[in-house]
């Protein structure tokens, strides 16, 4: 597992039209080499954490809804950051437990990385979560 830029898609076979569910702000392109040109459509924030932001993603692919932790490179400067995330990210993929959101897959662009997550549309969750960020 590596934080190093992924080589450019090459153009793939054309698919039927996607129309997403969500309401669009941009789309985020999976460019490597086993998923080439699986996108995933932006939609709503959902949030912000220590060094990422959270959004709601469709997939092109499948019309699946998902949650996208957006990691900008810039903030993975020191060593020790990109350790914790590369560390997240291979703890987070063995996880499965009913009680811990699962993690679908990650991948990089020249500016960010990606984690995709299994949504959660707890509110009780969201309300925990606005309650500790207005401390």
């Amino acid at each position: 597992m590596s934080l190093a830029s992924v080589r450019p898609s090459t153009t793939s076979v054309a698919q039927k039209e996607f129309v997403p569910t969500i309401k669009a702000h941009g789309v985020i392109e999976e460019k490597s080499s086993s998923k080439k040109g699986r996108k995933y459509v932006k939609g709503r924030f959902l949030g912000k954490g220590g060094f990422a932001q959270c959004f709601e993603v469709q997939s092109t692919h499948s019309g699946n809804i998902y949650a996208a932790k957006v990691i900008d490179k810039k903030s993975l400067v020191k060593e020790k950051t990109k350790q914790k995330l590369t560390s997240e990210i291979k703890i987070h993929a063995m996880m499965n437990h009913r009680h811990i959101v699962k993690f679908e897959r990650y991948f990089e662009d020249d500016d960010n990385v990606y984690i995709i997550l299994e949504i959660c549309y707890c509110h009780v969750c969201i309300q925990r979560s606005n309650l500790h960020n207005s401390r």
